[in-house]
């Protein structure tokens, strides 16, 4: 019986939760990477270590990496010495799937948009009704403070993201599905082929009983055109009309509307009473870096999002505008891969252009996986946004040029699914702020 289990590439979001459950469920885990991570602080019952090293596998009966290593770092010593000594590799989403997921029944959650925050919104419901599921979240829970949750009930709740197909590894009872839209051009090379991963997920699960969708939302009446069968396919379809305002959420903007009406329909589903599901909707403070209110530079306030496709950013700016109608706005944007600027940079200076927004600065592209062969610069974007946007190259500058005209300012978003992430942190570039 395999128990003891290397972790490479621990610090990711999923990858992270996936290794704390693991441990909580009796695996004996290790875990290494390369960056430091937030996500690492809730680890306390996993020894990891800085680096990639060979050393890190003795007596490892199992490898589970991120599915980025298989494709960017195919001669990582770690990989290499796995395969040489016949030591099974998986990636995360394959570990849990086989492993985390076996005899649960298996709420999952897909959708380009609001994956995490509606995964989130229907393991607080289930925690709340006394069901003591299992979450995996790709962000941080602001109450929970980490982004998993280790139940002993026979619920698992998780996100099921389209990139790489890797929700394919999962074989949920009940799915949901917020919105479909073209993204992670790395991967997908258009439209169609999004909807076709999504048929895909839907149609190859013999578990799947329940299908809740938001007709309403981006791709989704297209994508139940094109999954034909569907009768055979999935026993119950429930599409969620929206709007419904019933609840009175801590979270702005109707986007969350959305994601709480279908958490809705998946608990009731479940049979849980609307009452105790509008208690815990209305309790739920959200994740982090969802339009999240970090604090004050003197009276300008600071929000950060992990917005990084145009589609966010528009509803992000929009929920801002609803809230702030008069606002001085500053909008700091690290634009997410070469490709998804490259694919989507009109989409991305419409967007921006239409924010209405005081001052735009672009910062340098965060390559994750990637490298620059495209062509395409956060430079670029500044100039076709044209008066109102310039390019700073760094988080640095764009620090500097932040405390010498924060004051100019009602309010400064910062947005990317990059390392901005990290820019309000007092421990790493240092600014200061009031906090709330």
């Amino acid at each position: 019986m395999i128990k003891l289990i290397h972790f490479m590439g621990i610090g990711g979001s999923g990858a992270s939760a996936c290794a704390a459950i693991a441990a909580n469920y009796g695996f004996q885990v290790s875990g290494c990477d390369i960056a430091k991570s937030k996500y690492l602080a809730p680890l306390k019952k996993i020894e990891i270590s800085a680096g990639h090293n060979k050393n890190h596998l003795k007596n490892c009966q199992m490898l589970v990496i991120t599915p980025a290593i298989l494709k960017f770092d195919p001669k990582n010593e770690e990989l290499i010495y796995a395969k040489k000594v016949k030591i099974p590799i998986l990636t995360w989403q394959e570990f849990m799937g086989k492993f985390l997921q076996k005899d649960k029944r298996v709420i999952a959650v897909a959708g380009t948009h609001g994956k995490s925050t509606t995964t989130a919104m229907i393991g607080h419901i289930l925690a709340d009704a006394g069901l003591s599921p299992t979450v995996e979240i790709g962000a941080m829970d602001l109450s929970w403070r980490a982004n998993f949750r280790t139940g002993k009930g026979d619920i698992f709740v998780c996100e099921a993201d389209e990139y790489n197909n890797n929700f394919l590894n999962y074989k949920p009872e009940i799915l949901a599905i917020t919105n479909i839209e073209f993204d992670h051009p790395d991967f997908f090379k258009n439209q169609e082929a999004v909807f076709q991963s999504f048929i895909k997920f839907v149609k190859s699960n013999p578990n799947l009983k329940s299908l809740f969708v938001a007709p309403g939302e981006v791709g989704i009446r297209k994508f139940l055109v094109k999954l034909k069968g569907l009768k055979k396919t999935v026993k119950y379809l429930e599409l969620v009309e929206f709007p419904e305002r019933r609840f009175k959420l801590k979270l702005a903007g109707e986007h969350n509307l959305t994601n709480a009406n279908l958490a809705a329909a998946v608990a009731k589903r479940l049979g849980i009473s609307e009452k105790l599901v509008k208690k815990s909707l209305e309790n739920f403070d959200g994740l982090e870096r969802r339009l999240e209110f970090v604090g004050r530079l003197d009276k300008t306030k600071i929000f950060d999002d992990f917005a990084h496709h145009p589609r966010e950013l528009e509803t992000t700016f929009k929920t801002l505008k609803q809230q702030f109608p008069k606002a001085k706005t500053c909008l700091v944007f690290q634009p997410h891969t070469y490709s998804r600027t490259k694919a989507l940079f009109s989409h991305f200076v419409k967007v921006f252009k239409n924010s209405k927004a005081d001052r735009i600065i672009f910062t340098d592209i965060f390559a994750s996986r990637e490298k620059n062969d495209l062509g395409v610069s956060s430079h670029d974007l500044a100039e076709a946004c044209g008066k109102g946007a310039i390019y700073i190259s760094n988080l640095s500058g764009v620090e500097d040029w932040i405390l010498a005209n924060f004051s100019q300012f009602d309010l400064i978003l910062t947005a990317g699914a990059g390392d901005i992430g990290k820019f309000w942190d007092s421990r790493s570039l240092g600014v200061k702020l009031e906090h709330v």
